[in-house]
């Protein structure tokens, strides 16, 4: 028997929803206190999923173990870049705001 506390997901939500364990809240969505992390998190994946298949792929050519010469490397750039990503954004912003004409309300 699955225990009550264990919410199930059919196949039409399973990229919407996260199975949730002992929460009796039905809504999988985060707290907004989090949305910088998680937008740190799926910028710097893929964005360096991107740039790092691109220069394996210029290193190394068409090898026959490209794919995992590429996800090696894409490990190591994501570890890099999303506590970059996390550092820099907020003083990216500030320079960005200082920059661009605020429009007049």
């Amino acid at each position: 028997m699955i225990p009550p506390a264990i919410h199930l997901i059919n196949a039409d939500q399973a990229l919407c929803h996260v199975v949730s364990i002992h929460s009796k809240d039905p809504d999988p969505s985060m707290h907004p206190k989090f949305a910088p992390y998680l937008f740190g998190a799926m910028l710097s994946g893929s964005m360096s999923f991107l740039v790092s298949g691109i220069a394996t792929f210029r290193a190394v050519g068409p090898h026959q173990e490209f794919f995992s010469f590429w996800i090696e490397s894409w490990l190591f750039a994501w570890a890099v870049a999303f506590p970059a990503v996390l550092i820099l954004a907020p003083i990216v912003r500030k320079i960005v705001a200082k920059l661009v004409k605020q429009p007049e309300e």
